[in-house]
């Protein structure tokens, strides 16, 4: 597992969670488990900004990523955002609920 955070002024105001997918044969995909951000610190670009360093990630690493199909309605809020970020760093993207 991994912890992407942002932090402002020694405070962490945004975290998020990349899991190894436990499937076999799926050795390279990490799913995307959640991305949150502080309330008081939400609609300041903290999701987009933390969504950029999770594909940053991947591309360097080489690994695909997965939305998670529980965090639905944060995926649909940033759904945009996440697959802009795929096509701008050459990332494999999976929308959990449509499958490859």
């Amino acid at each position: 597992m991994s912890y992407p955070v942002v932090e402002v002024e020694n405070k962490i105001v945004a975290l998020a969670e990349l899991e190894k997918s436990p499937h076999q044969g799926e050795e390279n995909i990490y799913w995307i488990k959640f991305i949150s951000v502080d309330p008081e610190y939400q609609r300041q670009g903290y999701a987009s900004k933390i969504a950029e360093e999770i594909f940053k990630y991947a591309r360097d690493k080489g690994i695909t990523l997965q939305s998670s199909s529980c965090t639905e309605v944060g995926f649909e809020k940033l759904k945009d955002k996440l697959n802009e970020l795929a096509k701008k760093y050459s990332v494999k993207f999976i929308d959990a609920d449509k499958g490859l």
